[in-house]
């Protein structure tokens, strides 16, 4: 009998040992799960941290793209402005040179001495062969002797009126000067005042040969 409790006895301590071995078991891998759980855990908070620092990194990369964008189209401004400052310079530059071409201009189309008067005269209002025996020039007055050569073709008349109207036509071109007068030897005397000029459909202004031709009947 007393052996019979001994027996009960160590049976019921191993069964105590075992079922306490088994518990430590079954906490070590509890404890074994949670540390697994807490790991996943902590890994899925820093991934949304992570992915939520590179929107910033995108923000910067932004911002840095707009600074740059911006300190370009500051550039290409101020070479658009520097451009057209230059362009409003040149233009303005064009425009004094041309008003100091026809200020020039204006000035060498002016008659101012006997001279040119002469000058001008034989060459628009003569040919070959012809002669200026003398010009005056005073007061806007010119008035000229011119000898005529032979011509072929035209009669002495035609000749003066061909000339007479070469003559003006070139010298209608010019400031300074009023009344016309050119005596053609042994032909006849043309006159005109400068206001009697008329004027032709391209603003050309002329004596017309039908009155030139009135003066030397």
């Amino acid at each position: 009998m007393r052996n019979l409790l001994i027996l009960l006895t160590s049976m019921l301590v191993m069964l105590i040992g075992c079922s306490a071995a088994e518990n430590s078991v079954n906490t070590s891998s509890n404890e074994e799960n949670e540390e697994a759980k807490s790991e996943v855990k902590e890994s899925e908070t820093e991934t949304p941290e992570e992915s939520s620092s590179e929107p910033e990194s995108d923000d910067k990369d932004t911002e840095a793209t707009d600074s740059t964008g911006s300190g370009e189209k500051s550039e290409e401004e101020t070479e658009d402005s520097k451009s057209k400052s230059q362009n409003t310079q040149d233009s303005s530059e064009n425009e004094d040179s041309e008003e100091s071409s026809e200020k020039e201009t204006k000035d060498s189309k002016t008659l101012t001495s006997k001279e040119q008067v002469k000058s001008e005269l034989t060459y628009g209002g003569t040919g070959e062969g012809d002669e200026i025996k003398s010009v005056t020039f005073d007061n806007g007055k010119i008035e000229a002797v011119i000898n005529l050569a032979d011509d072929d073709i035209l009669t002495p008349t035609l000749n003066a009126i061909n000339s007479y109207s070469q003559a003006s036509d070139y010298l209608l071109k010019f400031e300074g000067w009023d009344v016309l007068t050119i005596e053609y030897t042994n032909v006849g005397e043309v006159s005109f005042n400068r206001n009697q000029a008329e004027t032709n459909e391209y603003g050309g202004e002329y004596f017309p040969s039908l009155k030139i031709e009135e003066q030397l009947k």
